[in-house]
């Protein structure tokens, strides 16, 4: 790795913190160098903006890395491959060859294993800095044969990268720990009087004072969360969108496969207090009836999203 790609991404970073979309663009589009040194850069800087928002981004750019320049971990699970990214700094789009040639590499072929299969991954982003030749995103699986989805990211996608490492009180992954209290027993003699038998009744109630806040304090965890998990998607995915919530889609340019989340995010940050709870009621009620406030019977499908049960 260059130390000066490095550098380079490190100032790129320091923009972003500031939201200054434009100027990272301006200056990405115009390294001077090697197509290598400029391909390095671009790595760095949008694993920064990762590993910045909570992920753990790791480079593994180089010599067939089979289409992988950034392996993605979620926090929840730290060892298990989330996403492989393949980042492409070009000064044109990238053309449908290209792109041919980067699916191959990732689901593999008759004569070779892909990124997918080496590294237990199914979701693969691209990221193309200057767009790409083919509009659409369905691509066929070389091995099975059989129609597939491969997202494909530009500058748009990296905007919206900026602007959430910008905010990080918001958008960072928060992976609180809950404290398990440990409850020290004492053993009460009974001793047939009125006194040992208050204390044993005191002891009682304290033990199960303990044992509720602890229940309580475990459930509340998961109303502190701030960005969705994978768990939390996938059930918020099993809801129907209303049609309501599609034509809010269409007014935001938010792509259907993503936009429940987006939803969730921006109705999170309109009604004040930051929770996904909060943005979730929104998501299910809709905004007239939640500021009516005649949302009571869509909290239990907000908190099924968040904890499952």
């Amino acid at each position: 790795m260059n130390d000066n790609a490095l550098e380079e991404s490190k100032k790129l970073l320091k923009l972003a913190l500031n939201n200054q979309s434009e100027e990272i663009h301006r200056r990405l589009s115009n390294l001077k160098g090697s197509s290598k040194y400029k391909g390095d850069v671009f790595e760095h800087f949008l694993a920064g903006l990762y590993n910045g928002m909570g992920w753990k981004a790791n480079v593994h750019g180089g010599k067939d890395d089979k289409g992988v320049d950034i392996l993605l971990y979620h926090p929840s699970s730290p060892s298990k491959v989330h996403t492989i990214i393949q980042a492409k700094n070009m000064k044109t789009p990238l053309s449908k060859k290209d792109l041919r040639h980067e699916i191959t590499n990732f689901f593999g072929d008759d004569f070779s294993k892909g990124a997918s299969e080496k590294h237990n991954c199914k979701r693969f982003i691209i990221i193309s800095l200057n767009g790409y030749t083919r509009s659409h995103q369905e691509f066929t699986d070389p091995k099975t044969k059989k129609m597939t989805q491969v997202k494909l990211h530009c500058w748009a996608e990296v905007k919206e990268l900026i602007q959430e490492y910008s905010n990080p009180v918001h958008f960072r992954i928060k992976t609180k720990k809950v404290r398990r209290r440990q409850v020290s027993s004492k053993k009460v003699l009974i001793r047939g009087d009125k006194k040992s038998i208050f204390l044993l009744l005191i002891t009682i109630f304290v033990f199960i004072t303990v044992i509720f806040l602890f229940f309580r304090h475990r459930e509340e965890s998961f109303l502190d969360y701030h960005v969705l998990t994978d768990k939390m998607i996938e059930r918020l995915d099993e809801t129907k969108l209303t049609d309501a919530r599609k034509q809010d889609c269409q007014n935001l340019n938010y792509a259907i496969e993503i936009c429940p989340q987006k939803l969730v995010y921006r109705y999170q940050d309109q009604y004040g207090d930051r929770s996904l709870k909060t943005g979730l009621i929104v998501y299910f009620c809709g905004q007239g009836f939640f500021k009516r406030g005649k949302c009571e019977n869509f909290e239990k499908k907000a908190l099924y999203v968040l904890r499952g049960w």
